[in-house]
């Protein structure tokens, strides 16, 4: 039961904690990630965000140059000196423009300026850039009424851009150019906007992406990192690059950290709940359970309800003590009453014997006392004849005295304590009470008496039921399978510490339910013919005594009956 208990109160705990580790992990964990997703996708808006403003920047620098009047009157006029007047490396690099080209309808170059505003180098535009923005082209403006273009272009390197019609308001006539003005949108660029957002930012080439119109995606590259990334389409609708921001999953690890730390805490908790609980348990039900099976098995044992379980405490335990108390009580008063009957059923048994023993000294009585009167009333009796008549009848008066005695002894009921009890004695009063039915029966009752006293601890009344019993037994056992050359040998060895009493016999030897002899109400004898309680009997009174009873078969047939009873 203790190991039960212990194994319950485990897989309990294990259970808690696998029940407690699936909620966490479903809702604690999947909240870390949403949150992980959400802000790498919150950081992934915030650049975009951050990229219209440099689309602003680009688009406010465009459109005020090509509203410009010397731009007006270049583009129309042709004016030589504008580009190195007016498209000077200080004037990009405070506005933040790598590149200023403005071209007439036809798409060639009127004037342009590609410098680096970073790197404070000049270059010439790319073949690229002057194939994007050829005859037919969305960026070229041949009607100075037409909306302006901006967004990305997919260059080596990509770039802001801004179109603007060069116009001026004051003009009388409409100029047919376009000014474009562009940002390089670069890893140095892509790297210097995640310094300033705080942010792991990058861009790659998006050659073989779809078109994502801006579309953010939150995905995971590893276990480590989660990214957020977003296509971007140049001013044709075309993908020309990816943004991708990485975010180390930092708070899962830690989330998921935790919750081992707390789950180990919680089992290392948990586990020392469950020691307290099973000691609990241990020293106030198990222990109390074991120690009250304990004394009901010796009770059981014993064959005998007469003792008594421990009772201690104010609960329920208690209460079933002091219940078994009561049973048992119960059960002595009726094995009381059950041995008073079976000794009555004894007596019932030798009340033939008895009869012919009793029978015999009163025929001796009434022989004697007629003699008597007829010597008294014929006058020739003497004295010393008289008082020899009169012993004689007073020796009969006292057999029959005994044999009552005898029998009053055996019917009485009292509970008294065991005393030095001579055993010779006792067998051989036994002995006496069942010769005349054994006789009749044609067994022999044998009895090896060793010509002196052996003294053991015992009731003498309750010894002699119990030894009449088994030779009562041992006599109806041979009845059964015969009679006819029955015997019953009674012998008794002191030699060993506890003084033996061997009861044997020729008859059919035990049954094959030989372990259960001793117990109440088993008998194998026919219905209405015992009711199996003379070896249960003998087994409570030599229990009591402190002695021990055994039965076996013989080799050479028959039973064997040994009482051990401690020396006095």
């Amino acid at each position: 039961m203790r190991v039960r208990t212990v194994v319950f109160v485990v897989a309990v705990l294990v259970a808690l904690l696998a029940v407690f580790y699936g909620i966490l992990n479903h809702i604690l964990i999947g909240s870390f990630v949403g949150f992980e997703q959400e802000s790498v996708r919150a950081d992934m808006i915030r650049v975009q965000n951050y990229l219209s403003l440099y689309e602003e920047r680009v688009d406010c620098f465009a459109k005020m140059l090509a509203g410009y009047e010397k731009t007006y009157r270049f583009a129309a006029d042709g004016e030589g000196d504008y580009e190195k007047g007016y498209l000077t490396r200080s004037l990009l690099q405070e506005n933040g423009i790598d590149m200023v080209c403005i071209l007439d309808g036809s798409g060639r170059v009127l004037c342009s300026r590609l410098y680096g505003y970073r790197t404070g180098r000049d270059s010439k535009l790319p073949d690229n850039f002057l194939a994007a923005v050829g005859e037919g082209s969305i960026l070229l403006r041949k009607n100075s009424g037409m909306r302006p273009v901006r967004g990305i272009l997919g260059l080596d390197t990509p770039m802001i851009i801004a179109a603007y019609p060069v116009h001026y308001p004051g003009a009388a006539a409409d100029v047919h150019a376009t000014l474009i003005a562009g940002s390089y949108l670069g890893d140095n660029e892509v790297r210097l906007i995640g310094r300033k957002m705080r942010v792991d930012l990058m861009i790659r080439g998006a050659r073989e992406l779809a078109s994502g119109s801006g579309e953010v995606e939150v995905w995971s590259p590893d276990e480590e990192t989660l990214a957020a990334s977003a296509i971007l389409d140049d001013v044709f609708g075309r993908p020309v690059a990816e943004l991708v921001v990485s975010w180390p999953r930092e708070l899962v690890r830690r989330g998921s950290l935790s919750v081992k730390y707390l789950l180990v805490a919680i089992a290392l908790a948990g586990a020392c709940v469950g020691f307290l609980m099973t000691m609990f348990i241990q020293g106030q039900v198990l222990a109390r359970f074991a120690k009250l099976r304990k004394e009901l098995s010796a009770i059981r044992q014993s064959k005998a309800p007469g003792g008594r379980v421990t009772v201690e405490g104010e609960d329920e335990f208690t209460v079933l003590s002091l219940n078994i108390n009561e049973t048992l009580a119960a059960l002595e008063r009726l094995e009381q009453g059950i041995q008073q009957a079976q000794r009555m059923q004894a007596l019932g048994t030798l009340a033939a014997g008895v009869a012919h023993e009793i029978n015999n000294p009163l025929n001796v009585l009434g022989l004697t006392v007629g003699n008597l009167k007829a010597k008294l009333a014929g006058g020739g009796a003497d004295m010393g004849e008289v008082a020899g008549k009169l012993e004689k009848i007073e020796g009969q008066i006292k057999t029959i005295a005994g044999i009552v005695r005898h029998m009053r002894e055996l019917a009485r009921s009292e509970n008294v304590e065991p005393e030095a009890v001579e055993l010779c004695g006792v067998v051989g009063k036994v002995i006496a009470l069942l010769r005349t039915r054994a006789e009749s029966e044609g067994v022999a009752v044998e009895f090896s008496n060793p010509g002196r006293e052996i003294r053991v601890r015992a009731v003498d009344g309750r010894l002699e039921q119990a030894i009449m019993n088994i030779v009562s037994n041992s006599i109806d056992a041979i009845v059964e399978k015969g009679g006819e050359g029955g015997r019953v040998r009674l012998s008794i060895d002191e030699s060993a510490a506890r003084a033996r009493l061997v009861i044997s016999d020729n008859g059919p030897g035990l049954p094959a339910e030989r372990e259960r002899i001793f117990d109440p109400f088993f008998s194998t004898k026919e219905v209405g013919a015992g009711m199996g309680l003379g070896l249960s009997v003998v087994h409570s009174y030599v229990s009591e005594w402190g002695g021990n009873v055994s039965a076996e078969n013989n080799d050479d047939g028959g039973a064997v009956f040994t009482v051990e009873l401690e020396k006095a």
